[in-house]
């Protein structure tokens, strides 16, 4: 019998911590409300290539939110969408939420992947307006830069201000309105993104210090507010970048030797089995090359066009599709220097440093929390939601529980940490 007990009390010691810890839960010395969050894609619920209700109700401010709420905290207020289908616009054209789903390609071949929905009445609504009104706490907008906090005409460039009905003033004066006691800050992805993946001109490091200065300013007016600023994660290792393999360039023999013919001249070989596909370079030989090992494929890169059209192959791939050695080594300098400049300023501005950056460089080998594995993994990864850029909703419990951690070891409390397993996670058909 005692050597049972001793078998249980070592089974429950293997246990998520969450279920031992018998400290009674506590606000410590953390102001609870009101609590606002200010962010990006991330911060705003989007996920699954839109903005969508249940994303926004398992954004990590909102299960942060959740969480506070345990210890008094107070009401937390979103601009929420009026279904699960969303919105997002892609080349100008109104799109819903993509969903894993059965397609076929230009091939036949019936395949799962992800797919958009109908548009529907509730599409149109929601791209508009809210359901919910405000003052809101999550003031995180999808693709936001940080050189839009101050923008006069924000709704002009950014919709999803728009819906929030906050038009008429700045992001900053808004967000100041609200007089928040606690903030969570996770500002700068956008910028690295949109230079990533649309060629957008660079923001500097120093600008982008600039532009947030205002912001820190303005919230750390109250002394006793309680501030979180989260560092950044290198967005080359998202699977957005690292799903379509360099090589992905399947050939016979008969083939390699017609293409070894059509680039005569240029430096390519190719052999039977998988090679590196083609891609524009005005710099080689032709102003095309194999792409490197090292060099990373967009998700955006069209599939049929890869598979049907010869893509990679015949006709090089555009150089919008790919991250070359040069961008991806600008890339990481600017990830770099922005979180040297977030914890400058967070030193500065007697803010809390969330290092979300380590908690996304522990993806790279992979971890497991109950049972569940996390890693880069497109889709089977369990972090990342179906665009590969953006969390899924257990990943954003994970960066919740980043937050919360920092504020219980700055504010002697001690909040129950959100229960991952408990999120939902990745419908397959």
């Amino acid at each position: 019998m005692k050597y049972c007990f001793f078998i249980l009390l070592l089974v429950l010691a293997s246990c998520n911590k969450d279920l031992l810890d018998t400290e009674p839960i506590d606000r410590g010395v953390l102001p609870l409300s009101p609590y606002v969050a200010i962010g990006g894609s991330e911060t705003a619920g989007f996920a699954d290539g839109a903005l969508h209700l249940q994303a926004q109700q398992y954004s990590y401010p909102a299960l942060i939110a959740q969480q506070l709420q345990q210890v008094g905290g107070g009401r937390f207020t979103q601009p929420l969408t009026i279904d699960s289908g969303g919105f997002v616009l892609v080349d100008g054209q109104l799109n819903s939420r993509l969903k894993l789903g059965y397609k076929f390609d230009c091939k036949g071949t019936e395949m799962i992947t992800p797919v958009r929905g109908e548009i529907t009445a509730n599409t149109l609504a929601s791209y508009t307006s809210s359901s919910e009104s405000g003052p809101y706490g999550n003031w995180g907008l999808p693709f936001l830069k940080v050189a839009q906090i101050q923008e006069q005409n924000l709704s002009a460039s950014n919709n999803f201000y728009y819906r929030m009905g906050a038009d008429t003033t700045t992001l900053l004066a808004a967000i100041s309105n609200r007089n928040p006691k606690v903030f969570t800050i996770w500002l700068g992805m956008e910028d690295i993104l949109d230079n990533a993946i649309n060629q957008a001109p660079e923001m500097a490091p120093i600008n982008f210090y600039n532009y947030l200065v205002p912001l820190l300013d303005s919230l750390t007016q109250d002394t006793s507010a309680a501030g979180f600023i989260a560092t950044l994660p290198d967005v080359t290792a998202f699977p957005f970048f690292n799903t379509i393999p360099y090589n992905a360039l399947v050939l016979d023999q008969t083939m390699a030797d017609a293409l070894n013919q059509t680039h005569a001249g240029t430096g390519m070989t190719f052999e039977a089995g998988n090679n590196a596909m083609v891609i524009t370079d005005p710099t080689a030989p032709g102003g095309k090359r194999q792409i490197l090992p090292t060099e990373k494929l967009m998700l955006s890169l069209p599939l049929d066009s890869l598979k049907c059209g010869n893509w990679g192959a015949q006709v090089p791939v555009s150089a919008r599709y790919v991250l070359d050695v040069q961008e991806l080594e600008f890339i990481r300098y600017q990830v770099e220097n922005y979180n040297f400049f977030i914890k400058d300023l967070a030193t500065n501005k007697g803010l809390n440093v969330v290092d979300i950056n380590a908690l996304y460089q522990r993806l790279d080998l992979g971890f497991n929390i109950n049972g569940q594995v996390f890693n880069n993994t497109m889709i089977y990864g369990g972090f990342f939601s179906l665009d590969g850029i953006n969390p899924s909703y257990r990943g954003a419990a994970l960066i919740a529980n980043e937050f919360i951690k920092v504020m219980n070891a700055s504010y002697r409390a001690n909040i129950p940490l959100v229960s991952v397993a408990q999120q939902p996670g990745i419908v397959i058909p």
